[in-house]
């Protein structure tokens, strides 16, 4: 069976590591983009603003507060981050996938995507998330 690629999750609030600790039960290949380290997360973490980082990375969460997430996709596509053979999704509820459009011209998969239900801990997957998709 081939590897799964691995997902970073940008951002470590309730939905991110609720996420985050979901995918690692799991023994799909996680880790967090985050602005300050040393948080007691379910996977590994590195600074948000490093392209190490998002080394070997195919999948990229966007887990942000809503004001974030078009800052945050600029910050991604100054870093050069993101290529054909990225898919970035964000989280929010709010916006749809034209707060991406600064990766427009990445030539990456980009969307929305929002868990129907809420997080309401960390670090534990919240109930009834395993199995939904």
């Amino acid at each position: 069976m081939a590897a799964l690629p691995r997902t970073i999750i940008v951002g470590a609030g309730r939905l991110g590591s609720g996420i985050g600790a979901a995918l690692a039960a799991r023994d799909i290949p996680v880790s967090f983009a985050v602005r300050s380290l040393g948080r007691g997360l379910p996977a590994a973490a590195g600074p948000v603003a490093d392209p190490a980082t998002y080394a070997d990375a195919r999948w990229i969460l966007i887990a942000t507060p809503d004001h974030a997430i078009w800052p945050t996709a600029t910050l991604l596509g100054e870093l050069g981050v993101v290529g054909k053979k990225s898919v970035v999704l964000h989280l929010s509820g709010l916006h749809h996938r034209g707060a991406l459009k600064p990766l427009a011209l990445s030539g990456a998969a980009l969307g929305s995507f929002h868990p129907l239900q809420s997080s309401r801990c960390r670090p534990r997957p919240p109930p009834g998330f395993p199995g939904r998709t």
